[in-house]
Parts: C-alpha cells; structure tokens; sequence
C-alpha cells in the first residue's frame, strides 16, 4: 500500500489488460451500439447522460444498452480528461486504428520511449475511467504476501 493506501498497481499488466479492453470489450460494446470508436473524438459527441432511444420494450435490451452507453460515456470522458501525449497516443492507436510504427513516428519518439509513453497512458486511461465509472477497474493489483505463508516470517521451507 502506498502512502494514500492505494494498492500497488501492477504498471505493465494494468497496460495490457487495457489494451486489451480496447481490442475486445469496447470494440465490441461499440458494435453492438452501431457506432464507431471515431465517434468519441467527434465535437458533435456529447458525454452527458440522456434516456434511452431504444424503440425495444424488452428490459434486459434498455438495461444492456444503459450499461453500454455508460461504459461508452466514461471511455469518452477519460480520454479527454488524460494528458496532451496519453490523449494523442489513445485517441490515435484506439479510436483512429493508427499502427503503433506510425504513431511513434507521429510523436517523433525512438522506440523505447515511444513505449514507455503508451504504457503511461494505458495507465492513466485505467484511473481516469475508474473515476468515470468505479465499476470498470482495468488495474492489475501487485499481490501481497501474508506473512503466514512467506518462509522468510515463519522460517519454515516452501511445500
């Protein structure tokens, strides 16, 4: 835990698993809203809450969508709200589709900088869509030993 008690943050996990969200789940929660992820970056998008559109009367089909375009809502927000560079980098690699060789071209970063600066905002993006919508936690928590268990407490040998 760190000062504040937040929990470790796995910083390279959290990243994959963020772009991973990106490949799979929003893309797939964009599909099934019938937009396309270019849309977020659009002035005409706006992400305050409205009421549903859906013409379907059926429960489970409003509440699906709710929830889609809540997540949609949130992802739009917290691209926003990130940093000049974690903006850029998001809004190019996953919103535009721009491979990562042009993208780092684009910034006019070498490699290893390039990826270092994606992973940041893998992981900026992770907090500022949990503050969006505490239910969508994309972090991978660094685990803990309990002292029990570690031979280094009890001074007993692995089974």
């Amino acid at each position: 835990m760190g000062i504040l008690g937040f929990r470790q943050v796995d910083q390279k996990a959290t990243a994959k698993k963020v772009r991973k969200f990106f490949d799979d789940d929003f893309m797939l929660c964009v599909r099934k809203m019938n937009r396309r992820p270019q849309d977020l970056k659009s002035p005409q998008y706006d992400p305050q809450p409205k009421g549903s559109t859906i013409g379907n009367s059926s429960e489970e089909a409003i509440i699906e969508h709710i929830d889609l375009e809540e997540v949609y809502r949130a992802v739009a927000v917290a691209i926003r709200n990130c940093s000049r560079r974690s903006n850029l980098i998001l809004v190019g690699r996953y919103l535009d589709g721009i491979p990562d060789s042009i993208m780092q071209e684009r910034l006019g970063l070498e490699h290893t900088h390039y990826g270092e600066s994606k992973n940041w905002a893998l992981n900026e993006f992770a907090d500022r869509v949990q503050a969006q919508l505490p239910s969508l936690d994309l972090h991978v928590y660094v685990l803990t030993k309990k002292p029990e268990k570690d031979r280094n407490f009890t001074g007993k040998q692995p089974e």
